[in-house]
């Protein structure tokens, strides 16, 4: 596990590091004029390959387990990888920057197809695009129990495919010496010369016609040479091939070792998954698989690559969603191609037609035959079917897929944006209802609060209405006291008056009585 998190944590680095490559090459793509589309066409292979790889890096995330074969073939990605945008960055540094600014366009394009080989970087691009490619697809099919039929002829195109290294560095090395032979022809080893060249005309137009010299199919021989001058042409034709295996530097011999090597272990796992799934069957019904175990390479690095096998016991379920479910099993059993009548060649570098200046010999400039333990797919291929209708078929299905995933995506975004604006709508109606409550308590507490008072000084105006009436009673009945008083005062005195008057009466009565009876 340990392991897995290391080669995971790598894979991160070089897609950061690439990423940030590819996008300063493109910043330059417009100061490079008509031969930009060379460097743009780096920027975009770069792309290509960190995007493959962060899906190969996104499958050991995810595997239940990962086999010693995989993790080694991932080792040696890494290695690439790293190797080949290290030397971008490196040889791209003179035309960023400052620097890159004060330069002249004929020295940038100097610099760029002198010193940075771009065809040969080209080539090791697409050598790592096509590998690791089919590597991906072979990591996607041992997710699954069973290959149909079309994708077993697509995998075997794609190991055709990529087995074309050797030629396309060798193609590549001579187009980048022929660039490099001119553009040392035409600048100057002095100042004088240099702005001399600069302000000719025709240097630019044959610097650029040398920029674009590559050939359709690859093999560049004879029509590459016309782009440059006549003494240059005659002279190419005849010491092309001599002096591109002088002039190749042992680095360079070792990195197309490291691509050849690593698409050959790539290919050899891409034909033990599809030939193991052929022999399960959809029901996973066999009782071995079988197990690649090739003899020792002669390239520098080889390494002993993986054996495979799967437990007959094991569910579809259970292997499903493992990038290596290939497990070692004894040695002995050793992976047989499936036509074994027909035996394996040794092995015989590409031709690619009469070569000139004597280079006919078929092994003149490349490695010496050895032995070859994997026979080619074409050794063994089953009849092939249309592959061209097959892929367009599947890259129609993608596209269908693709189209229903945007159909649902732009539904799922006017659903959102409907449900927003309902939200919306909702949530103004809700502060607006809540705005309108909020008034209406506001007039029903002012309404209260007026009733209160009116209430209070009703109860005010009783109780001083009351005080006045007791005040007013209190008055009256002081009055009335008063008079009663008065009136009765009067009427005593009145009574005592008579009284007193009725005494005197009697008084004189009797005396009157009294002096009558005298």
């Amino acid at each position: 596990m340990t392991e897995v998190l290391g080669l995971v944590t790598a894979i991160g680095a070089i897609l950061t590091s690439g990423f940030q490559v590819a996008t300063a090459i493109s910043t330059i793509v417009d100061g490079l004029g008509t031969a930009g589309a060379q460097v743009q066409a780096i920027a975009v292979e770069t792309r290509t390959i960190l995007l493959t790889l962060r899906s190969i890096n996104q499958h050991l995330i995810r595997a239940y387990r990962v086999t010693t074969e995989v993790a080694n073939i991932v080792e040696d990605i890494i290695t690439l990888c790293r190797k080949d945008i290290d030397d971008m960055k490196e040889c791209m540094a003179p035309l960023l920057g400052k620097r890159a600014e004060e330069m002249l366009l004929k020295h940038k394009l100097r610099w760029l197809f002198a010193k940075s080989k771009v065809s040969t970087r080209q080539a090791s691009l697409n050598s790592l695009k096509l590998t690791l490619g089919l590597f991906l697809q072979a990591l996607n099919l041992t997710e699954q129990d069973h290959i149909e039929d079309y994708m077993q002829a697509v995998v075997r195109q794609q190991i055709s495919e990529s087995q074309n290294v050797k030629k396309a560095f060798m193609e590549a090395g001579r187009r980048d010496q022929a660039l490099e032979k001119t553009c040392r022809k035409l600048s100057g080893t002095t100042t004088e010369d240099i702005e001399e060249i600069d302000r000719d005309k025709s240097v630019n137009g044959t610097t650029v016609k040398v920029l674009h010299y590559q050939s359709e199919d690859g093999s560049s021989d004879g029509e590459g040479f016309d782009l440059l001058p006549s003494h240059q042409s005659r002279l190419g034709q005849t010491n092309s091939a001599i002096s591109l295996i002088d002039d190749i530097s042992d680095d360079q011999f070792m990195v197309i070792a490291d691509h050849m090597r690593l698409q050959k272990t790539v290919s050899s796992f891409a034909l033990v998954v599809i030939n193991q799934r052929q022999e399960t069957g959809p029901d996973g019904a066999a009782e071995d698989t079988p197990t690649v175990v090739p003899p020792s390479d002669n390239l520098p690095g080889a390494r002993t690559t993986f054996d495979s096998s799967r437990n007959a016991q094991q569910t579809p379920g259970a292997r499903r969603g493992a990038a290596g479910r290939h497990t070692p099993q004894s040695e002995s059993s050793v992976w047989e191609p499936r036509y074994p009548e027909n035996a394996a060649p040794e092995y015989s570098p590409p031709h690619s037609g009469p070569r000139r200046g004597g280079s006919d010999n078929p092994h003149f400039g490349s490695y010496p035959p050895y032995p070859r333990s994997t026979p080619s797919p074409s050794e063994f291929q089953p009849p092939m079917p249309d592959t061209e209708k097959l892929r367009m078929q599947e890259e129609l299905a993608l596209l269908r897929n693709e189209l229903a995933k945007r159909e649902e995506e732009e539904k799922a975004r006017e659903e959102m944006i409907k449900r927003q604006e309902l939200e919306e709508s909702i949530r103004k109606d809700a502060e607006t209802a809540i705005a309108g409550q909020m008034e209406e308590l506001r007039k029903a507490q002012e309404e209260i609060e007026k009733v209160k008072r009116e209430a209070e000084q009703g109860v005010r105006d009783a109780v001083e209405a009351e005080r006045n009436a007791e005040e007013q009673r209190q008055k009256i009945y002081q009055e009335a006291t008063i008079r009663a008083e008065r009136e009765a005062k009067q009427k005593y005195e009145e009574e005592m008056r008579v009284k007193e008057k009725d005494e005197q009466e009697l008084r004189a009565a009797a005396e009157a009585n009294s002096q009558s009876s005298l």
